[in-house]
């Protein structure tokens, strides 16, 4: 019986010698194939051409609206702070926030909303120029991006690194770069009214009729900005003052989601804060700094007793 075994181990040699030789030759012939050019190697994932042209073009001075005035002087009002570099005021103190009344936010989004709006005058009539923004804003929100298992495929990826210019095209993603850059001065302080009109909505039904920001699109959009590839490669290249910015409110939106239970995605805010709190502690671009890093910290301290050190920061 044990010779028999041998016998059929033997046997089973030249067999595998010929699947090992089969492999080498066809080795070989993909070799020789790829360096005389007949198997093309990969592309690289990159940006479309029209909207690299869209997001590296310039704008010409003599087509850019002047940027949100300084508002005139008026009685200080509770929980407002006038921005230095004028447009809506900043919420300086949120405990304080429920004092301003609906309307009082509401009128400082309508008002800002229509100033961006002029930026879209030489494309439509004037009258036009609000609608057009209204669609984007509706366009933009009703058509998130992927943001769970983005690396499943690199269609997925390579959708998402263009998810914006997908939704509006060349002419308004350089719309949209012309009013980053002009309204640099006041994107701090107007960011932070149109955050605190978005956590006004459910006690504010009226402000559905200015700008509708339901919490479950925000929430997408906070998750594709801290969470995906595309939505970072996003952020990276753009001014670094906004991108702390961005991932700043991307952050209270997700702990506002997760409050209300509604992290349906399940994102780990802990894996964003560490990173933003060491960056916002170092950098000089923001004129609040110190109240963003008085929330991240109360933030961190929350999560951390609630769930304990992330992944690969315990001890």
């Amino acid at each position: 019986m044990a010779r028999q075994k041998v016998r059929k181990n033997r046997s089973l040699v030249p067999i595998v010698i010929a699947i090992v030789v089969i492999g080498l030759l066809a080795g070989l012939y993909a070799g020789k194939e790829y360096i005389l050019g007949r198997f093309a190697p990969p592309e690289p994932l990159e940006t479309p051409p029209a909207a690299e042209r869209a997001l590296q073009e310039e704008p010409q001075e003599d087509d850019i609206p002047p940027a949100y005035p300084v508002a005139p002087a008026r009685d200080p009002q509770p929980g407002l702070e006038e921005s230095p570099g004028g447009g809506p005021p900043v919420v300086v103190d949120p405990e304080q926030a429920a004092a301003i009344s609906c309307a009082e936010v509401s009128g400082e989004v309508e008002s800002y909303l229509d100033h961006l709006a002029t930026y879209f005058k030489q494309d439509e009539p004037p009258a036009d120029g609000r609608a057009h923004l209204d669609r984007m804003i509706r366009k933009i929100l009703d058509n998130p991006p992927v943001v769970m298992r983005e690396t499943d495929n690199l269609l997925t990826i390579r959708l998402n690194l263009v998810h914006f210019f997908r939704l509006l095209g060349p002419r308004d993603i350089l719309k949209i770069k012309k009013i980053l850059n002009r309204e640099q001065p006041s994107l701090e302080a107007s960011m932070a009214v149109f955050h605190a009109f978005a956590e006004m909505r459910t006690a504010c039904p009226s402000t559905k009729e200015t700008l509708d920001l339901p919490l479950e699109k925000l929430y997408e959009y906070a998750g594709f900005f801290l969470n995906t590839l595309g939505g970072k490669a996003y952020l990276y290249r753009r001014d670094p003052a906004l991108r702390l910015l961005v991932q700043y409110y991307a952050v209270l939106i997700l702990d506002r989601a997760e409050t209300a239970s509604m992290n349906r995605h399940g994102i780990d805010i802990r894996g964003s804060l560490t990173p933003l709190i060491k960056e916002m502690e170092t950098t000089g671009l923001l004129a609040d700094r110190e109240h963003y890093l008085e929330t991240l910290y109360a933030l961190e301290n929350k999560y951390l007793a609630k769930y304990g050190q992330p992944p690969g920061q315990d001890g």
